[in-house]
């Protein structure tokens, strides 16, 4: 681990920025079931990084088979919450996403009609069928590509969206446009970036068997 200060983007100020580690701490070890009467512990670490330029703290935590251990752009963040998405996730929705963003505070209404079109191109992506954005969300979850409960979120999305779009409709408040916030990121995590995680830790704990069976 390096002492050394590291240029990331700050989920604070929003620019990329020096970050001091200025604690680390391990914890407890996790304890991974290979499911065939193996199992091995995981050492876990956490990290308290200061920006060097609006001086506010961020919470990392990593763990020993990262191959970067320490090296805060690979480890997972825990505060604050995370404002960009998943570079997994397709570029066209990172677009609209981020678009969006920028207005929330300014206008909870254009937010939600960017957050719509973002699951336009989630439906694009996932090749959903339909006439109209509710049917293809409706076939997203026939498909089990989100279940049933997002399904109805995506739809309370879609809807406030549309009335957003049209001259008068009804009004969208920030507490609303912060639950579409919240929405929306669930849908695009369950979509993209858990499937990918889930293999990515797949693929670690399968090296580790085998690595297991080796020493045999």
């Amino acid at each position: 681990m390096s002492d050394e200060k590291q240029i990331i983007i700050c989920e604070h100020c929003g620019n990329k920025t020096p970050h001091e580690v200025i604690f680390n701490v391990s914890g407890p070890d996790e304890i991974i079931d290979l499911g065939d009467g193996h199992e091995f512990g995981v050492a876990t670490f956490y990290f308290v990084a200061k920006c060097n330029v609006c001086s506010e703290i961020s919470f990392y935590t990593d763990w020993e088979e990262s191959g970067n251990l320490g090296q805060l752009s690979e480890a997972v963040l825990l505060y604050p919450t995370k404002n960009k998405l998943d570079k997994i996730v397709p570029e066209p929705i990172i677009k609209d996403y981020e678009e969006a963003k920028k207005v929330i505070k300014k206008s909870p209404i254009a937010f939600a009609v960017l957050v719509r079109r973002a699951l336009e191109n989630v439906c694009i992506n996932k090749s959903a069928v339909g006439k109209n954005l509710k049917q293809k969300l409706d076939d997203l979850g026939k498909k089990g590509v989100i279940p049933e409960s997002l399904s109805k979120m995506a739809d309370a999305i879609r809807y406030l969206g549309n009335a957003g779009a049209h001259a008068g409709g009804e009004d969208i408040d920030d507490e609303e446009a912060k639950i579409l916030d919240d929405f929306v990121r669930a849908i695009i995590e369950y979509v993209y970036v858990a499937p990918d995680k889930l293999n990515k830790l797949a693929n670690k704990i399968s090296k580790k068997k085998n690595h297991i069976e080796n020493k045999k």
